[in-house]
Order: structure tokens, then C-alpha cells, then sequence
């Protein structure tokens, strides 16, 4: 049976006052560990403020591929001018760059007789990217003599239509004749501009032609009537023409080709020249003036009016006459030069290699280029995915075609004769080579005159450097800390090329101060916070405390209450004495010592090891030690940092820069060593956005102090009802005591 909360009725005492009394000593406990827990979570946030800095300062001084403000990599120290002259002018025949590692200032370049080059190998002119025709053979012409030419040419998004009467061809005897009239009926159409779009070439030992035009898209179509047209005319010549039938016509034009006894005829009636027709009358009246101009004197009278319930129309018919119509593309130009209409000077990228070349896939599956194998090659692929397939392997080699030439290239990756291509050891790879136009000879020279192929082969840079020929395979490259490019030969005798190098002192020694200042700040708020003691008079308030107090004094309280929360922390005293010991523990092997560079400790106790540059002392150092100054602070140890076992030796080995590295991730890293432990301060107290967040010492303390404080809230749950329950069962004694008094009282008659 629960006991409720209504007590003090018979006592009269205030029984919520009482307990809460009673309670003060449980809660004084439970706030003490409160307090315990306020202060692990504080000092985790003190620690991930200093993980903070630390790590900026790491990343701003120590990170190897920071040179722009890092000072541990010898790059970082490479901050040099350089001039190059001829007979005391600037000169661009070379550009050289100084290094931290340069052995000697003033150079003389006497000659640049030869730059590198790439090995490139050019084929012949190819005709795969052409529009090209079948064999032009005698019947071919007088069939295109009887019927004229007429397709349509597209040019860069450009399409008109190429139309040669056959009135206009009666002097065409050779395909030459031939080529001469299409390119002049080009050029009328898109301009002068366009000179030999159309050029003769050999098809299989008879005279043929190609349609191309270098940088350009090119397609041809055979002409097509308007579909009108298509369904006007039937199989008796014949059909209806209403309005709409005729305003369609005018629109699109009458294109249709016409046989009359055997003797076939194009018939091209443009918009233009059917502007003016408004009448089906007028509409016949053209088509048989085109009729009479394509067949002379006498055929003016085929097309006639018809009438029937169907409407007016026309039919084309002449008695005693075989005549037939067709639409223009059913026996048109293309089709009689052996060309397929649509095609294009661009579709030879997705045509396989077996069509383009006749290849087959045994021709592909041991293609090896510079002894490297091209796995994956078929027949059947196109020719665009074969160049790919060939780019995408380690072959050290380029290939591929030129729309501008015609012409295949390739060429090698990499400058030098040590790069030259071969594939002599590959049949695979020479006959294919050989398909696409290569001299598979690899013979050198020659510059593709006439259209033949030739190669460049691969050669190397030479100059002579003071006094001493020099042989590279690329135009850069580094000699004793200097690194050279070569732009462009010289050969002037008696007049070389004159080199001075200077260290630009004021930029590494600015870097340097600049180190030496933030080091500086880091080591003072280190120092600061180590030296800090606690003030016990100020504890973390409880919420109660909280509650009594403005949001300002909540601040003010809480500020000194953080403050010594890394008093004598020995991690951080550990790592700051390490980071003192690193400046002035001699560099094995340097040859100066950061002393004698002018970095010295402050004289005054208060600085806590801070650092002093002298300018002077540092300035001249650089001016007359540089390499040696250079090594004080970038010297690296061959022993690795996970070495333990040689870590001593690592530290004498290695320079200022690396040192204060090694130091630092130790405390800071985020990677584990071999006993599966980051960085001592990690493991402390973790870091926001690591796995460490939760897994560090003080999460585990907080998570342990959390648990701890669930149970006693728990306990003064208990404890608290326990008081209540006993105070309930006074008030119950009192009240039953009392109604027994009332009851003597009443039973002696009072």
C-alpha cells in the first residue's frame, strides 16, 4: 500500500522542509561528484583547445609540402633569383632556378646545340576520313552525263544542293574533267573559298574521286522529293492537286526524275522559281518548260489537266511514249558513284577496323608496342575505341589522327632517344601499323611531302655547361641544385650564356623570424597554462548555485573556476622540454649550430625558453653558410619514426624542423603505432571528427562519472521516498494515538 505525500496534518510539522533538510547531505555527495565531472569535461576542452594550436602551427611550419611557410622541407629554403645574359643583356635561351641545394652560384653555358624531342612517327595521308566514290569507269560517266548531277552537300551545318544539268557536262571525257566541273559548281555555291573539295584518287587501279575539306564536317544526301510529290504521283503518272497540295509544292519544291523512252532526266523545279505559280494551270505550265529545257524541242506538252470527281489534277503522259517517274534519290548521282547516301567525313571514328582496314581479330591479340601488350583489341571494334584502348595502356605512346592532314600520329610520351617507339618485335603491331599508313621502316627524316609518311625520331637536349658537354633526355632537368629548361638552341660561338644565382636572404631569413615568433606565442600559452594554478575557492557551480547568480556572474565565476585546469600537466611539460632540447642539441653532420646562426634563448627566466633572433648574426649566416643553415634545419634521419629502437640515432640525425615534427606528433598524431596508441594528447582526450572522440581517457572518465551519477540520483530517489514514507507512518502513529485519547477522554465522561 503506497503512502501519499499528505503529511504534517496530525503533527503540524512541515514534513517537505524536514526531508529536503535530511536530503542535504545526500545531495552534498552527489554534487561533489557533479563538481568531479564538470572538471574532466573542462580539461577535455582545455586539452582540444592546445591539440588545436598544436596542430596549427604544425600545419603552418612543419608540413612537408607547405614551402610557402613550411621550413622542414629543403624546398622551403629554395628562394632564389637568377639572372641569364649574353654579353650582358637578359637572355630566354634558358630559365634556371636555384635550390636549397646548390653548389655554386655563377655558371656559363656555352652552347645549346640540340633540344629533346619526342620520337613522332606520321603516316601517309589516309583517305578514311573522305567521302570517296566507287570507280568511275566510262559507263559511269555517260550515265552521269545522260542524267546530270545532283546531291546535296552539307558543310559545317550547311547543306545545298549541288546540281550540274546534263546539258552542262557534254565536255566531261575524264574523271579529271569531271572533278574540275564539281569543285567550280562548289565554289559558285559556298564560295571561292572552298578550293578543291573535290579531288581525283585511285580506286583500285581506276580513276576515282574524294570529297573532303581539311577542319571541315562534310556530308552528302542524295536529293530528295517532297513527300507531296512521293504520294502524287503514282503508278499512272498521275494525281490530285487541291490548294493545300499546292502551296505544299511551292513551298518544297519538285525534284523527280523522269524516264521517257529509255533516256532518264532529273527534273529540279526549286521554290524559288515556283513563287509566281498560283494556278494548277501555271503549276503545268513549268513542269512542261523543265521537261522541254532537260529534253529538248517537242516535250513541252507531257504534263496535262485532269478532271475527274476526285478534283482537278494533272497526269504526265504522251501517246506512244514509255514514260516513268520516280522520287530524284531512287536512281540518283550518289547511287551511280557508288556512295551511300548520309555519309559523312566524320564517320570513319565509328567504323570497326575490320571494315576501315580489313582486320581481323588474330591481327590484334598479340599487338605489342615498346614490349608492352595492348590486351582487349577486336576486329569489330570501332576505330575511335581502338585508338583508346591503345592511349589507355602503360605503352608510353600516343595515338592518333589528324582531320586537318588526314594523317595518324604517333607519338611517344616522353622526350629523349631512351623513349623512341618501337614495335619491330610485334608482326601484330606492324601490320596493323602498316594498314593505318606507317613506314613500319622507322626510318628517319623526311617531312611528308607528297604525302608520305616519315618520322622525327626521338633526340636529346645537349648543351655545353662550363666547359663540360651535357646530355638529357628532356629540356629540364637539375645539375647540382640548379634546375635548367632549355627553350630554344644557341650556337653562337664565343658568346655564351652567363648564369648567376643569389639566395634572396631577406625571404628565408623573413620566414624563419616568422617561425621563431609563432613558436614563440605557442610556447607562451603553453607555458602560461602549465604555470596556472587552480583557485579552489571558485568550484563549479551546481544548478541551484546557477540559479542564484546573473548570466554575466555565471561567466565571470565559471572563468576562474577553469583557470589551472592544465596546471603541471606532465604530458605537456614532458613535450615542451623535449621542444627546448631540439633547438640546441647539435645536428649530426650540419655543421652549425642554431647558436651560431644567431637563435639563442631570452636571458630573462619569465620568457620560458622563448627564442631571440639576432638579424645580423642570421643574415650573415645565410649570406656565407647557406647549405649549411639549410641542413641545421632540414637534415632527415634514414630511420623511420615508427623505429623506436633507433630513435635516439634518428634524433641526432635529424634536423631542427624534423625534430620538432617528431616531437609533436607524438603528442598529436591521429595514427596508431605499433602498440595501437596515437599521440599521447589524443589519447588524453580525443579530437572532434577522429575515432578518438570517444575512445580517449577522459571520454571513458566522463562516461564512468555518468553512469556513477545515474546510480546516486537513483539512491536519492530512494532516499528521499524512504524519509516521506517514515514521516507518513509517524503522522498514521500520531493520528491513531490521538483518536484513542479522544475516545478514554469521552468514555470518563469528560
Amino acid at each position: 500500500m503506497t503512502i501519499t505525500r499528505l503529511t504534517g496534518l496530525t503533527s503540524g510539522l512541515d514534513t517537505d522542509q524536514l526531508v529536503k533538510d535530511l536530503m542535504k547531505i545526500e545531495q552534498m555527495k552527489y554534487d561533489k561528484v557533479a563538481k568531479e565531472r564538470q572538471y574532466a569535461e573542462w580539461e577535455q576542452e582545455a586539452y582540444r583547445t592546445t591539440i588545436s594550436q598544436i596542430n596549427a602551427f604544425q600545419d603552418e611550419y612543419l608540413d612537408i609540402l607547405n614551402s610557402e611557410t613550411g621550413i622542414r622541407s629543403v624546398t622551403a629554403f629554395s628562394e632564389f633569383s637568377s639572372t641569364v645574359q649574353i654579353n650582358g643583356e637578359d637572355s630566354k635561351f634558358v630559365t634556371v632556378e636555384g635550390s636549397a641545394n646548390v653548389t655554386a652560384l655563377s655558371h656559363e653555358i656555352s652552347s645549346i646545340s640540340q633540344l629533346a624531342e619526342k620520337d613522332e612517327w606520321v603516316s601517309g595521308v589516309s583517305e578514311i576520313s573522305s567521302i570517296k566514290s566507287g570507280k568511275i569507269t566510262s559507263d559511269v560517266l555517260d550515265e552521269l552525263k545522260a542524267n546530270g548531277i545532283h546531291f546535296n552537300l552539307k558543310i559545317d551545318g550547311n547543306t545545298e544542293l549541288i546540281s550540274i544539268e546534263h546539258t552542262d557536262l557534254s565536255g566531261v571525257t575524264t574523271v579529271d574533267d569531271l572533278v574540275t566541273k564539281l569543285n567550280d559548281e562548289i565554289q559558285t555555291i559556298f564560295g571561292d573559298d572552298y578550293v578543291d573539295v573535290v579531288q581525283k584518287i585511285d580506286v583500285d587501279g581506276t580513276d576515282g574521286f574524294k570529297i573532303d575539306s581539311a577542319g571541315n564536317s562534310i556530308s552528302v544526301y542524295n536529293t530528295s522529293s517532297p513527300s507531296i510529290l512521293t504520294n502524287l504521283i503514282g503508278s499512272n503518272n498521275s494525281g490530285i492537286v487541291d490548294a493545300d497540295t499546292l502551296a505544299e509544292i511551292k513551298s518544297q519544291g519538285m525534284r523527280f526524275n523522269i524516264n521517257i523512252d529509255d533516256t532518264a532526266k532529273h527534273i529540279e523545279i526549286s521554290a524559288s522559281e515556283l513563287a509566281s505559280v498560283n494556278t494548277l494551270d501555271e503549276l503545268i505550265t513549268t513542269m512542261n518548260s523543265k521537261i522541254e529545257d532537260a529534253y529538248g524541242s517537242g516535250f513541252n506538252d507531257f504534263v496535262s489537266r485532269t478532271t475527274s470527281e476526285d478534283g482537278d489534277g494533272f497526269e504526265i503522259k504522251k501517246e506512244g511514249s514509255d514514260i516513268e517517274i520516280k522520287a530524284s534519290e531512287e536512281f540518283g548521282t550518289l547511287t551511280n558513284l557508288d556512295i551511300t547516301s548520309g555519309k559523312s567525313n566524320g564517320g570513319y571514328l565509328k567504323e570497326t577496323m575490320e571494315s576501315l582496314f580489313d582486320l581481323t581479330d588474330s591481327d590484334l591479340d598479340d599487338f605489342k608496342i615498346n614490349g608492352v601488350a595492348v590486351d582487349g583489341l577486336t576486329a569489330s571494334m570501332t576505330l575511335d575505341d581502338f585508338m583508346d584502348v591503345v592511349n589507355k595502356t602503360a605503352t608510353k605512346v600516343t595515338l592518333s589522327y589528324n582531320n586537318l592532314d588526314n594523317r595518324f600520329k604517333l607519338i611517344s610520351d616522353n622526350t629523349g632517344t631512351v623513349n623512341n617507339i618501337d614495335f619491330s618485335e610485334s608482326a601484330d603491331a606492324m601490320k596493323v601499323f602498316g594498314e593505318l599508313g606507317f613506314d613500319t621502316a622507322g626510318t628517319d627524316g623526311g617531312d611528308g611531302a607528297g604525302g608520305v609518311a616519315y618520322r622525327s625520331s626521338g633526340k636529346n637536349a645537349i648543351m655545353v655547361l662550363d666547359g663540360q658537354t651535357v646530355v638529357k633526355s628532356d629540356n629540364e632537368f637539375s645539375i647540382d641544385g640548379a634546375k635548367y629548361t632549355l627553350n630554344n638552341i644557341y650556337t653562337t660561338p664565343g658568346e655564351p650564356i652567363e648564369i648567376e644565382l643569389k639566395n634572396n636572404v631577406d625571404d628565408v631569413k623573413g620566414k624563419i623570424t616568422k617561425f621563431v615568433e609563432d613558436y614563440n606565442a605557442l610556447i607562451a600559452s603553453l607555458s602560461s597554462q602549465l604555470n596556472q594554478s587552480r583557485d579552489r575557492d571558485y568550484q563549479p557551480l551546481t544548478s541551484e548555485e546557477k540559479s542564484a547568480l546573473s548570466e554575466d556572474e555565471v561567466k565571470q565565476w565559471e572563468a576562474k573556476a577553469k583557470a589551472g585546469l592544465l596546471y603541471r600537466d606532465p604530458t605537456l611539460t614532458s613535450m615542451l622540454d623535449q621542444l627546448r632540447s631540439a633547438f640546441y642539441d647539435s645536428v649530426e653532420g650540419a655543421g652549425i649550430t642554431l647558436t651560431e646562426i644567431g637563435i639563442t634563448t631570452s636571458n630573462n627566466y619569465k620568457d620560458q625558453g622563448k627564442l631571440v633572433v639576432d638579424d645580423e648574426q642570421l643574415t650573415d649566416a645565410l649570406e656565407n653558410n647557406f647549405s649549411e643553415v639549410v641542413s641545421l634545419f632540414t637534415s632527415v634521419s634514414d630511420k623511420d619514426y615508427m623505429d623506436y629502437d633507433n630513435s635516439a640515432e634518428r634524433y641526432r640525425e635529424n634536423g631542427i624542423s624534423n625534430r620538432i615534427n617528431d616531437i609533436i606528433s607524438n603528442a598529436v598524431r591521429t595514427t596508431r603505432n605499433d602498440d595501437g596508441l596515437k599521440g599521447t594528447l589524443i589519447e588524453k582526450a580525443g579530437l572532434v571528427d577522429d575515432a578518438s572522440v570517444n575512445t580517449n581517457s577522459l571520454s571513458l572518465e566522463l562516461a564512468a562519472y555518468d553512469k556513477r551519477l545515474e546510480t546516486m540520483l537513483d539512491f536519492l530517489a530512494d532516499k528521499e521516498t524512504a524519509y516521506y514514507n517514515t514521516f507518513a507512518k509517524m503522522e498514521a502513529a500520531l493520528s491513531e494515538l490521538q483518536n484513542q485519547s479522544a475516545s478514554i477522554v469521552q468514555q470518563m465522561g469528560g
